[in-house]
Formats: structure tokens, C-alpha cells, sequence
């Protein structure tokens, strides 16, 4: 009885696998029937082939050129879906855009927008989109110098197109963590603010490299001034990017973060001061210095960052914390570019190694960076809580009981500090402070994998002054280094 239980048991779990197995074969059966209906002919791809090849024969007069585009852009709003997800057929469709007439764009543009979520995060066919965005500016500077009908068709050109920037605007967070839509919005921003702005710039080093491998040929649009419309969308854009909750997410988001940059290179272009106030936004919501892994993206946007500003954002991100950021490498990277451009940056440095007052302590400036380590902890001296007056007498005292270490250890991070102070301004104090090192510290500094580059600097930086590179040169001797 046990055993035929057992039996009827095996047989009800065959049966039921093969129940599930025959309803899997016949839904994936039905789905592959659908993506074969949904598939662009052969016929059809043989079709925009043959289109290509009479282009490239030529037309005897522009006339014949433009009745053969007119016939086949309206097979191709029949074809557009399809097509564009085609890599054959969507490059030629890139191609055939370039010499589209307004009305071409429109009819194109209003059939692509019954299937808008499908082309805008598709690989190959949100690189069509892409280029019938970039055919506008195209349209509107050629209307400038056509008849009253086609100035009002290139109108409603510009209405679907800021249409098709609600729709974006309305689904932001979709397609900009996207890999594809968000190049879409790239386009966009940089259309509407009639700004070009480099792939190099803009890509991640990921996308750059990938890029290598790709046959096709960086997005571009025609110069033209945007009205007063197109700049007040990109205002409204701009705003809602702002606005979004995953804003902080998608700055530390490598297909996120060049949305981003492309909006502040674009109002740099458009009005500095809008870029401006962006930038400090942006670095007031998130410590961009240590929560992204390009430096590229850090380095393109302080280079749009005016004096003011810069010194502003030194004052927020590293006032009071500038030695926990200089052992990050992001952080350290940002920290150079930043006292490289504000006043007072050794001032700055000296406050927060401990070594400000009284004024004996500034000629310890370079081994404190070197080994990026403040005067106290350097010189082993314990932490005093007290009150004005005999808070000075105290740390005299202390220093002159404090015991004289030695420079052994040079950190990566305290080496390029040095660099950089060596490259700016009046690096006298620098200066100053290399030249006092016994000859066993300069010893240790220039045999150090770290530290030789702090000497490769001093004598090649234009800022320091021929007598104090002789004057280093024969302590270096005295060393027996050479």
C-alpha cells in the first residue's frame, strides 16, 4: 500500500513538471511569434539598401533629389518602429535624416512618438532618436530664409519638440538612470541651450572606451541661437533635475552623473551665474569629493567654477576637515585643485596641520605635509585645554620641552600636497621650510618612492627661485645622495 502511495506521488509531480514545461515552451513559442510579426522584412531592409545605394549614385538636379527623399520618407513613417531597432536599417534612417525636409522631421517625429518607451531605452534605436533631435536647429535656421508655410510647419516641429521634452521631464527618473535615455537627455539639454559639448567631456571613462569600438560618429547639430522658449525649457529642465529625490543617487551614477555635467556646461555657455549657482547647489546637497569614483567629472566642473566660488567651496568642503579628506584619493585630487585657485592657501594648510602660531611652528610646514601629520601628534605634544593668555605660555613651553623627531615616513597623499604648493604662487614659506631639514631628512625624502617627486618639483617649478635650488642642491651633497 506504502509503495503504490509513493508511486501515484511520482507520477502526479511528472505530470505537473510537464504541464509547466509544456506552458513554458508555448508562451515562449507565442513571444517569439510576436518579435517575428514585430520584425522588419527582409524586403524592407533590401528596400532602404537600394534607397542608400541611388543617393549615393546621385541626381541630376536637386528637384529629382527631393521628390526620390519625399517617396521614401513616407514609406518610412510606415517603417519607422521597426526600423529604427534594425542596425542595418536605423543607420541608413541616420543617414537619410541629414537631408530630411521639415515636413520629413515632423511626419518621422509623429510616428516614433506612438512607441516612445520602446525607441528611447533601446541601444540601437535611441541612436535615431538622437539624431532627429539633432536635425532641429537645422530646420529652424533653414526657415529663416523660406516661405510663411514652411515657417509654420518648423513651428509645430518646435511644438512636438518641446512635447517630447514634457514626456522626459515627466518620466526623468526612468530614463535618466537609463544607459540610452539618458544620452537622449544629453541631446536635449544641449539643444535647448544651443550649446555643444564634447563626448570626451561628458563620457565616462567606461563609455569613452566603448566608444573606441563603435563605427558611428558623434552626435552634432547645426549652430543656432536658441529663443527665448528654448532657453526658458532648459530653465524648466534644469529645475526639475534639481527637484528629483534620486538627485544624489545619480550624481554618483555613472550614467547619471554626465547628465549633470552636460546641464552645467551648457549654462556656462548659456549664463555663467545660473551655472554658478548650480554648482554650489550641487556641493551643498553632497560631498561630490568623496562620494564619486571619476575624477574627470570632478575636474570638468571646477574648471567652470569662478574664484569666488572656489573659495567658497574650499571653505564648505574642507574647513575644519582638510586632513580627513587629503588621505582620500578623490578628495586629495579635488583639495589640490582648490588651493591651487584661493588666496592664503598655505594659511589655510598651516591652520589645520596645528602649525599656524605661534609663528616658530610655520617652518615645520613641509615635513608636517610630508608626512601629513600635525604638529601635535609630529612632535608628540598632548592636547591642552586652555584659556588665552596662558594657552600661549603653554605651548612655548611645550615646545621647547618637545622632543625633535626625525622625517622617516613620506605619505603619498602629503607628497602631493607639497607638489602642488611648490607649483603656485609665492611658495616661499615652502621653500623655507625643505631648505631647514637636517640632511638625514632630505636624505629620507629624496630616496623615498613618494618623496623624490617632491624634489623633482622643487627643481623644476618656475616658482621657486634659482639661489634656494643651488642652496638645496649642495645640502643635497653634504647627504652624500649623489
Amino acid at each position: 500500500m506504502g509503495e503504490n502511495s509513493i508511486f501515484i506521488k511520482k507520477i502526479r509531480i511528472i505530470w505537473c513538471l510537464n504541464v509547466h514545461l509544456i506552458n513554458w515552451f508555448v508562451s515562449y513559442k507565442n513571444e517569439k511569434r510576436k518579435e517575428k510579426e514585430e520584425r522588419i522584412s527582409q524586403d524592407t531592409i533590401d528596400y532602404y539598401r537600394r534607397v542608400l545605394e541611388t543617393l549615393d549614385e546621385g541626381f541630376p538636379d536637386t528637384t529629382d533629389r527631393g521628390l526620390f527623399l519625399d517617396n521614401v520618407f513616407r514609406q518610412l513613417k510606415e517603417d519607422i518602429i521597426q526600423g529604427c531597432h534594425h542596425a542595418g536599417t536605423s543607420r541608413i534612417i541616420e543617414r537619410l535624416l541629414t537631408d530630411a525636409s521639415v515636413s520629413n522631421i515632423i511626419n518621422v517625429f509623429q510616428a516614433c512618438s506612438n512607441d516612445w518607451p520602446a525607441l528611447l531605452s533601446d541601444r540601437i534605436a535611441s541612436h535615431v532618436i538622437q539624431s532627429i533631435i539633432c536635425q532641429i536647429p537645422r530646420c529652424i535656421c533653414e526657415s529663416k530664409n523660406i516661405e510663411t508655410e514652411d515657417k509654420e510647419q518648423n513651428t509645430n516641429l518646435e511644438e512636438l519638440f518641446f512635447k517630447f521634452c514634457d514626456l522626459l521631464k515627466e518620466n526623468l527618473d526612468k530614463y535618466w538612470s537609463d544607459i540610452y535615455g539618458s544620452h537622449i537627455i544629453r541631446v536635449i539639454l544641449q539643444i535647448l541651450g544651443g550649446a555643444h559639448v564634447s563626448d570626451k567631456i561628458i563620457r565616462s571613462r567606461l563609455s569613452r572606451n566603448q566608444k573606441t569600438r563603435d563605427t558611428r560618429t558623434e552626435m552634432t547639430f547645426t549652430d543656432f541661437e536658441p529663443t527665448d522658449k528654448f532657453i526658458k525649457v532648459l530653465s524648466s529642465f534644469s529645475k526639475q533635475i534639481f527637484k528629483s529625490e534620486n538627485l544624489k543617487t545619480q550624481l554618483c551614477n555613472q550614467t547619471g552623473n554626465p547628465v549633470v555635467q552636460t546641464l552645467f556646461l551648457v549654462w556656462n555657455k548659456v549664463d555663467n551665474s545660473v551655472c554658478q549657482k548650480y554648482i554650489k547647489k550641487i556641493y551643498k546637497l553632497v560631498d561630490l569629493c568623496t562620494d564619486t569614483n571619476e575624477e574627470d567629472n570632478e575636474e570638468s566642473i571646477l574648471n567652470l567654477c569662478s574664484e569666488e566660488l572656489l573659495e567658497t567651496l574650499y571653505k564648505q568642503l574642507f574647513k575644519g576637515r582638510l586632513l580627513l579628506f587629503a588621505i582620500h584619493p578623490v578628495a586629495n585630487f579635488i583639495l589640490q585643485r582648490l588651493l591651487g585657485n584661493i588666496k592664503e592657501k598655505e594659511h589655510h594648510l598651516m591652520e589645520a596641520f596645528h602649525c599656524c602660531t605661534p609663528a616658530e611652528r610655520q617652518i615645520k610646514i613641509s615635513p608636517l605635509l610630508a608626512s601629513l601629520t600635525t604638529y601635535d601628534v609630529y612632535f608628540d605634544i598632548a592636547d591642552e585645554e586652555t584659556n588665552d593668555d596662558t594657552d600661549k605660555t603653554q605651548i612655548k613651553n611645550s615646545d621647547k620641552e618637545k622632543k625633535i623627531p626625525l622625517l622617516t615616513q613620506i605619505n603619498y597623499h602629503g607628497s602631493v600636497l607639497l607638489q602642488t604648493l611648490l607649483k603656485f604662487g609665492n611658495p616661499k614659506l615652502v621653500v623655507t621650510s625643505l631648505l631647514e631639514l637636517k640632511p638625514v631628512e632630505l636624505k629620507n625624502l629624496s630616496c623615498d618612492s613618494f618623496g623624490s617627486h617632491v624634489i623633482d618639483t622643487f627643481f623644476q617649478s618656475q616658482s621657486v627661485g634659482e639661489k634656494s635650488r643651488d642652496l638645496l642642491l649642495s645640502r643635497m651633497k653634504v647627504t652624500n645622495i649623489f
